[in-house]
């Protein structure tokens, strides 16, 4: 019995250790994480569209594809 009668088994003491006041987690604003993100788009955009340009006038046929296919990136949106 020992150990586990007594309530200080590894799952009790996780669960103690977790309720502390003094054990501190990490806590971001949701906008924290969109900053970089935000900053990126603009040059992740002009590259998409520079490649696009770049495979229609040096890729055969992929003009033809372009015009097939609207929504290479994102179906139904880009």
């Amino acid at each position: 019995m020992g150990h586990l009668t007594t309530g200080s088994h590894s799952l009790a003491a996780g669960v103690s250790l977790h309720n502390r006041p003094h054990v501190r987690t990490v806590s971001w604003r949701y906008e924290e994480p969109l900053v970089p993100i935000a900053v990126m788009m603009p040059f992740l955009i002009w590259r998409l569209l520079a490649e696009e340009r770049f495979l229609a006038r040096n890729l055969p046929g992929y003009d033809e594809y372009q015009k097939r296919v609207r929504h290479r990136l994102v179906p139904f949106v880009w």
